[in-house]
């Protein structure tokens, strides 16, 4: 099968540090540490977090602007990112195609926050999902990004397959537009093919997702 390239999806070699020098340069990523901030507090508050684990295992967090445009809701932290950031690894990075990608419509890096469904490497996602829906109330984002079928599971009930054949558009809470697509790994280690479904379902998302008031 020849490999169909599509605009966004991939890296060029340099591109992701000047992504991150972009993405990080928003009002969480350079203040001190502001207890007032609704978001900085949630961080706090689970940092000695041990639902999963009898010892505390090092926390991954969210990270990007805190009123976005998106909200992009990964697997897990690998552990490369649990001793960086979030989607710091070669796997994370695949997250800035999808970006560029959407971008055609609407310049999104200083205009989206990333997150996972669970904060520790192999955490627990039943666990972590209160935790994560507190997180989402606080971002308040227009739009959610599912990335893999484990996050529409634990979210939506339903797995990732059976969503995207649901032509009604979906919404977490009756309040967020949600969207859904393949997660980061799969993007990484599959071939052209799950790169031309990727498409389609970026495409989907810039027809209908929530525009800015």
């Amino acid at each position: 099968m020849v490999e169909k390239k599509i605009p966004g999806i991939g890296r060029k070699k340099d591109d992701f540090s000047l992504f991150y020098t972009k993405y990080n340069n928003v009002k969480t990523a350079d203040v001190a540490l502001d207890l007032k901030d609704p978001i900085e507090e949630h961080h706090k508050q689970m940092l000695d977090c041990n639902l999963c684990f009898e010892d505390s295992h090092k926390k991954c967090f969210g990270s990007g602007n805190t009123n976005p445009l998106f909200m992009f809701i990964g697997d897990e932290p690998s552990e490369y990112d649990v001793q960086s950031k979030i989607f710091s690894d070669k796997v994370g990075q695949k997250i800035e195609g999808l970006i560029k990608y959407l971008s055609k419509e609407v310049n999104l890096y200083n205009n989206v926050y990333i997150t996972n469904l669970v904060l520790c490497n192999n955490g627990n996602t039943i666990k972590c999902k209160k935790r994560l829906e507190r997180e989402i109330g606080i971002i308040n984002p227009k739009n959610i990004i599912l990335l893999g079928s484990d996050v529409c599971i634990t979210m939506m009930g339903k797995e990732l397959q059976k969503l995207r054949l649901d032509s009604s558009l979906l919404m977490i809470n009756k309040f967020y537009k949600t969207f859904v697509t393949y997660s980061l790994k799969e993007l990484f280690y599959h071939n052209g093919e799950v790169k031309y479904e990727v498409k389609k379902d970026l495409d989907f998302i810039l027809k209908n997702y929530e525009k800015s008031s």
